[in-house]
């Protein structure tokens, strides 16, 4: 599947309060060009990010991989494309960390491949490939970033 209309993703890192059930993280939210409703955000929970990433963001985090594991969650509402603040229902709180424009260039079964092209708060391009790890099991994917030089 190739789409060539530029649509938005963004990074939030969700804060969670300790009876959440899991561990803070980082909601990668991709606008999906098959679905025009409001819950159109095809999403993932990630618990560490790609090296680049890290990189970008200026974490004191010494450690990375270009490939990390990412839980994929139902689909979310397009607000979170510029929402910062509390979630509901007490589910701790979501800020912006990278946004930008990205275009679908494979959306199968088991294979999703995106570009993404970050705007904010810095520029970076490449390429997301993510692999679903058991195809028994839909959530767990294996997500991995090449980076294009800018």
């Amino acid at each position: 599947m190739t789409d060539s209309a530029p649509l938005r993703f963004v990074l939030l890192r969700h804060d969670v309060p300790e009876s959440f059930g899991r561990a803070s993280h980082w909601d990668l939210m991709i606008e999906r060009p098959d679905l025009l409703e409001e819950h159109r955000l095809a999403t993932w929970a990630i618990e560490s990010l790609p090296l680049e990433w890290i990189k970008v963001l200026a974490l004191n985090q010494t450690e990375g991989s270009d490939s990390v594991k990412a839980k994929q969650l139902p689909d979310h509402r397009a607000h979170y494309l510029d929402y910062e603040g509390p979630v509901s229902d007490d589910r701790g709180e979501v800020s912006r960390c990278l946004s930008g424009q990205a275009v679908w260039q494979e959306h199968a079964e088991t294979r999703i491949m995106v570009q993404l092209v970050m705007e904010w708060p810095l520029s970076l391009a490449g390429t997301l490939n993510l692999g679903l790890e058991n195809p028994g099991e839909r959530l767990i994917w294996s997500l991995k970033w090449v980076g294009k030089p800018q």
